[in-house]
């Protein structure tokens, strides 16, 4: 699950029962697992609720609560027992609990995690190690823990800049809300200028040139490793590089 999906996840143990949960920061679901369950198990559970999250991703803000707690940020609480806490845990079930690892939890099995892949609007030629990307055409190796593993292809779609460009097209057609590529709200660098005037051809190619490498510096972003943080926006052309271009038309003899 992304970063800031999980920081405000909270994390507690119950001693009689042996378990541990873990709240989604996006979401009300709390996922549980026993305390013999190794890390691979865990984090096949948390990419699999990632994957089928009801709260999805917003390009234009960023991830977001769909359910925004009056209650102070629990992330740092200290870890109770379920014994004193009766009445606190009844309180809450209306949470959907995900049980794993030596318990009833279901997960999904090969046919499942295809299916999704094959669902996704941004996928196909999807293979048991491998997906190819709509958005830049790009294969995208798939996780060799398991055939169809998504996790690494939800962190790419989460950074492609061809898939963002895409989206914010949609929503531009579509006129809900402020999209970064509307040309109506942010015009582009090469606007900026009199195109009419024959000395600044060049000046308006050299604008356009730097927003195709800021793009293009997106996509190598691609290739970081997994320690690397997810980037949530695309830079445009420094507010520096677009005056130092227009004080050049100014002063041009």
């Amino acid at each position: 699950m992304d970063r800031a999906a999980t920081q405000h996840a909270a994390i507690s143990k119950t001693d009689t029962k042996r378990t541990y949960t873990h709240k989604c920061g996006r979401c009300r679901t709390v996922l549980e697992y026993d305390t013999h369950a190794d890390w691979p198990t865990i984090s096949l559970l948390v990419n699999e609720h990632y994957f089928a999250c009801p709260v999805k991703f917003d390009f234009r803000r960023g991830p977001a609560l769909s359910h925004p707690s009056s209650e102070p940020d629990d992330a740092q609480s200290p870890i109770y027992d379920s014994s004193e806490n009766v009445d606190a845990a009844d309180g809450k079930q209306d949470e959907p609990l995900i049980q794993v690892a030596g318990s009833s939890k279901q997960r999904k099995n090969e046919a499942q995690r295809k299916q999704e892949l094959e669902d996704d609007k941004y996928t196909y030629d999807v293979r048991p190690t491998s997906v190819i990307c709509r958005g830049c055409d790009r294969e995208i190796s798939l996780d060799k823990r398991s055939r169809y593993y998504p996790g690494l292809w939800m962190k790419h779609r989460g950074k492609c800049a061809r898939i963002y460009k895409i989206e914010n097209e949609k929503l531009a057609r579509s006129g809900d809300g402020f999209c970064p590529s509307n040309t109506e709200q942010r015009p582009t660098a090469a606007s900026l200028f009199e195109l009419d005037n024959p000395r600044t051809d060049g000046i308006s190619r050299t604008a356009n040139s730097v927003e195709d490498n800021t793009l293009r510096s997106m996509e190598l972003s691609d290739d970081e490793g997994p320690e690397e943080e997810n980037q949530d926006h695309i830079p445009f052309a420094g507010k520096s590089v677009l005056d130092g271009i227009k004080h050049d038309v100014h002063h041009e003899p």
